[in-house]
């Protein structure tokens, strides 16, 4: 069975109680039927979906599109939501710039912020399903201007299904003067291992999938810092991605510190770990 088509969204079932209530019904039962290229995507309950469709007539699905549960849309919204509000609260993200997104289960779609949405401001209705061929599903809003490095990543590596890039402003700070971050901490080197500072495009501008595609095809990077823009932290889910935005930053700010305090007591020179685990360091010293 396939999606809901777009003509079907009259007001019908709104003065029919009778109706919606069988609309409600039928959207629940066939939940998982639902296409990604049909579903109306600012409807994510039964009795939203009841009130805008109008009746229960359904149009095929779209030729060569893989049919897409719509529960997992609605978790993927409300997992990127919680981690928007996680972003803002940690003061990693504020006003509407940088974005988030995450794979769909179904592989070939994203759940995206759009642009002008702040983190703080993310929910079920505003955020866009976006295909991997840059197919933009309906929506109020435009794309962010991030879209094409972020579908570009996850083209290029199946282990990316969460992306998480801030403006966070240690990280941004060590960015925008052409440092890059130290892996100063156990943590980091276990982590990380590197955090490559990603240069301003080649026109002088915010970079773009030809300037990080290529940085990320290494599938040992797992983070970078964009000169005067950002970081991106990328996961296996968007949890796995949240995490390494907050521990570059916390890098970002332990490694200030550390450097203020060597220049405020003379020193030039501090230790840095080589390994991240125990595990690892005796393993080396035994080989």
């Amino acid at each position: 069975m396939g999606g809901f088509s777009r003509e079907d969204r009259a007001g019908g079932a709104m003065e029919n109680p009778e109706l919606r209530e069988t609309v409600a019904q039928v959207f629940e039962a066939n939940a998982d039927h639902f296409t990604v290229t049909r579903l109306p995507y600012h409807i994510n309950d039964p009795e939203t979906a009841a009130a805008a469709i109008g009746d229960w007539r359904f149009a095929p699905p779209h030729e060569g599109r893989t049919m897409t549960n719509a529960a997992d849309i609605i978790a993927k919204k409300d997992a990127l939501i919680a981690s928007a509000k996680r972003c803002f609260e940690l003061r990693l993200q504020t006003n509407a710039g940088g974005n988030l997104s995450v794979r769909l289960a179904s592989r070939d779609a994203i759940i995206i912020k759009p642009s002008g949405v702040g983190f703080n401001e993310c929910t079920r209705n505003n955020l866009q399903v976006v295909h991997l061929d840059g197919t933009i599903e309906p929506s109020d809003h435009k794309p962010s201007k991030d879209l094409g490095f972020h579908l570009d990543l996850y083209r290029i590596r199946d282990d990316i299904n969460g992306i998480v890039h801030c403006h966070s402003p240690w990280a941004t700070g060590y960015a925008s003067a052409g440092i890059e971050i130290p892996c100063l901490t156990v943590q980091t080197i276990e982590k990380l291992g590197r955090m490559p500072l990603i240069p301003l495009s080649a026109e002088g501008g915010p970079q773009t999938d030809v300037d990080i595609s290529p940085i990320f095809r290494d599938p040992k990077i797992k983070a970078a810092v964009l000169a005067n823009h950002g970081t991106i932290g990328v996961g296996k889910d968007l949890m796995a991605a949240q995490y390494l935005a907050e521990i570059i930053e916390e890098t970002a700010h332990i490694a200030y510190v550390r450097d203020t305090l060597m220049a405020a007591h003379g020193k030039t020179a501090a230790d840095l770990p080589q390994y991240g685990t125990a595990a690892d360091a005796s393993a080396a010293n035994v080989a």
